[in-house]
């Protein structure tokens, strides 16, 4: 692609924060899709049992969950792609993002 050439990117994004916003996850991912890309790093949200919750929910909700838990601090653009071909090969119709700034960066 050249720089003279036009192009234009358009990404949807609502985020939510804020204690206890996982009650809001069910309803919040009903309009969204039935299946989910859930992007968070390799310990701190699964330790503290929230990885766990987060997708108990939304199963409980009906939804479908592949999992990216590999999100390092400052994700790489390799980090982040091996994310998006998760989604693209489990054909994901969203994603999820739970964690600090690196997991919100990545997904």
């Amino acid at each position: 692609m050249r720089f003279d050439d036009d192009y234009k990117f358009y990404v949807p994004i609502k985020f939510y924060s804020g204690y206890g916003r996982f009650s809001d996850l069910g309803k919040l991912s009903e309009k969204v899709g039935e299946k989910f890309l859930f992007v968070t790093g390799k310990s701190a949200m699964k330790k503290m049992g929230h990885t766990d919750k987060a997708i108990k929910i939304l199963r409980e909700n009906g939804k479908k969950v592949a999992l990216f838990d590999q999100v390092d601090p400052n994700p790489t653009t390799d980090m982040v792609a091996d994310g998006a071909a998760l989604a693209v090969k489990e054909n994901c119709d969203a994603v999820i993002g739970l964690g600090g700034g690196s997991p919100m960066d990545a997904a």
